[in-house]
């Protein structure tokens, strides 16, 4: 359910994007938007191969999604599309850099550690049985493997960076101040969503540092696409 939530919210950023930009000339970047058409590897990072079927199952998803929520000229949909298939390929493409990173720093997820956050989300999100847990991600389109695999990939993305910059340390003035910008006119009491802020706050620490991480990991790193761009 997170999972087609969020592929709402992109799809709606991407239809805004399209609509502001429409009258700007427009010229193909990729030789296809078709999954059909892309070879097996669409990409290499310091000679990792990325498969298409890493992509290609959401590219389907996000690209039907869009043609549902939001009505366009061929045009701007191709536009949409190759935005879809850029945030994609770049995604995974950061994915493999961060993982490369981690395993030369010899930074790793435990099994104890993964079944720990799976655990704490289970416990947030009120699944108790384990068949509720499966159910709910099968309804995401995801095997319980898949979920799992990008629960351990999410952990690892904050250890590595926490390893990179520290760990978040967010203050009581953080948080009282994001308190009265979010906050401050309805009749929400902090304690209510403290935590929700906190996570927040965290988020925001981190994303600060992963754009700035993974633009020096790019500038180093051997990176090829094979879907052809002009």
């Amino acid at each position: 359910m997170v999972k087609k939530m969020a592929a709402v919210a992109f799809i709606m950023l991407l239809a805004a994007c399209s609509e502001e930009s429409s009258e700007e000339p427009y010229t193909q970047k990729y030789n296809s938007v078709d999954p059909e058409e892309w070879p097996n590897v669409v990409a290499t990072v310091n000679g990792e191969e990325i498969h298409k079927n890493k992509i290609e199952a959401d590219f389907v998803d996000y690209t039907n999604a869009y043609e549902q929520a939001a009505s366009s000229s061929e045009e701007e949909q191709l536009m949409v599309y190759e935005r879809i298939l850029t945030q994609l390929l770049t995604s995974e493409i950061e994915t493999e850099l961060l993982l490369q990173a981690a395993e030369a720093e010899e930074i790793y997820v435990t099994d104890d550690e993964l079944q720990e956050a799976i655990l704490d989300l289970r416990l947030e999100e009120g699944i108790e049985s384990d068949e509720e847990y499966e159910e709910v991600i099968r309804a995401g389109n995801m095997t319980v493997e898949e979920y799992e695999e990008q629960i351990k990939e999410d952990l690892l993305r904050f250890k590595f960076l926490d390893s990179e910059q520290g760990s978040p340390d967010i203050t009581e003035e953080q948080i009282n101040e994001t308190y009265e910008v979010d906050y401050g006119e309805t009749d929400i009491e902090l304690d209510e969503v403290r935590n929700l802020i906190i996570a927040e706050l965290e988020a925001d620490y981190r994303q600060n540092g992963a754009a700035r991480l993974f633009e020096r990991l790019r500038e180093e790193a051997s990176i090829t696409l094979f879907i052809e761009r002009d």
